[in-house]
């Protein structure tokens, strides 16, 4: 008796298996036929990607070794693509800067901040350099302003660049802008931050020790006697 119901459930079940698969074997054999036409266009493209950062690595360190670098990498820009023409447009800049020419330095910072078909990563790393280039104690205070509300963004804790932001805006909210309370806010990111590096973290600590004395100052200079207020002694 159990023999027979043994039979009699494998005959359901392969009755089940052949009705199922007439109803559904060509979804499932399709589905399958993607599923390798995906995994070989994500090896392809990745092996493409991954060449392609290769070659583009190599046009900028040939121009980088090149007897005129500057030169060099201004050829070769045509050719580079998203990260690495900002690489080769922040690097050109920064051999601008070397050679005192600020003014075109500048513009290229500006550009590449601007260019929005460029990761967001290097985009704000050229508008920090942008403040930088035309950050002094000497520019005046609507100035100063603009400088900061371009900088201010990039203090967000989720950007890459924070650490470094926050130390520039916080140098010119209290140089600038006379706000020592600020400044010292601002510094709190790269002073609580165990990761930071020993450079910034050690910048952070002067200025913040700078604009908590600047700030206390002012607190006292502020503070007026009171007229009613018995002389004492």
């Amino acid at each position: 008796m159990s023999d027979l119901l043994k039979e009699v459930d494998d005959a359901l079940r392969a009755e089940k298996m052949e009705k199922l698969w007439k109803e559904n074997g060509p979804y499932l054999l399709g589905g399958a036929v993607l599923l390798v036409l995906f995994t070989g266009c994500f090896t392809a493209y990745n092996n493409w990607k991954m060449n392609r950062n290769v070659s583009q690595t190599a046009i900028i360190v040939a121009a980088m070794q090149d007897k005129k670098p500057e030169t060099a990498l201004e050829g070769s820009v045509k050719d580079l693509k998203g990260q690495h023409k900002a690489m080769a447009l922040l690097q050109i800049a920064g051999l601008k800067l070397q050679d005192g020419k600020a003014a075109d330095a500048l513009k290229l910072y500006e550009q590449v901040a601007a260019d929005k078909s460029l990761p967001d990563l290097w985009r704000d790393l050229a508008t920090m350099n942008a403040v930088r280039s035309e950050w002094s104690d000497k520019i005046d205070g609507a100035k100063a302003k603009e400088l900061f509300n371009r900088l201010k963004p990039l203090t967000d804790k989720d950007n890459p660049w924070h650490l470094q932001a926050s130390v520039q805006a916080a140098m010119i909210a209290g140089d600038n802008l006379h706000d020592p309370k600020t400044a010292a806010q601002l510094l709190r990111a790269p002073l609580q931050d165990a990761q930071a590096p020993a450079s910034i973290k050690e910048k952070a600590r002067m200025l913040d020790h700078l604009y908590l004395n600047a700030s206390g100052a002012a607190d006292k200079s502020e503070v007026k006697p009171d007229p009613k207020a018995e002389p004492k002694g």
